[in-house]
């Protein structure tokens, strides 16, 4: 059985702002980013990923996973039989900035 994923919309603008920013990188490297988040997502849906907590957060329902290649994380919230994508956080910017989206 797999989760839901849910994205939040101001997650889903992150996503989309961080492809564009690799893309003006390297023609190619976004769909590269993107193609990378996508396979976390499906390794979080079927349980083959290890969340693990977020630093500074006590929250045990909010949980990380790391995309490979890149330096971000996709910051979710466990419930029920879903999972809710708060954020694609890149490790280095503006830790926590996400908190306000888990009401």
């Amino acid at each position: 059985m797999s989760l839901e994923i849910i994205i939040l919309a101001d997650a889903e603008e992150e996503l989309s702002e961080a492809h564009d920013h690799y893309d003006q990188q390297h023609p190619g490297l976004g769909s590269e980013f993107r193609r990378a988040v996508e396979e976390t997502l499906v390794r979080l849906a079927e349980g083959t990923s290890v969340p693990m907590a977020v630093p500074g957060v006590d929250d045990s329902a909010i949980r990380r996973v790391f995309v490979k290649r890149f330096p971000y994380a996709v910051v979710f919230m466990a419930h029920d039989e879903a999972c809710w994508v708060l954020a694609f956080a890149h490790h280095h910017r503006r830790p926590r900035y996400w908190r306000d989206r888990t009401k």
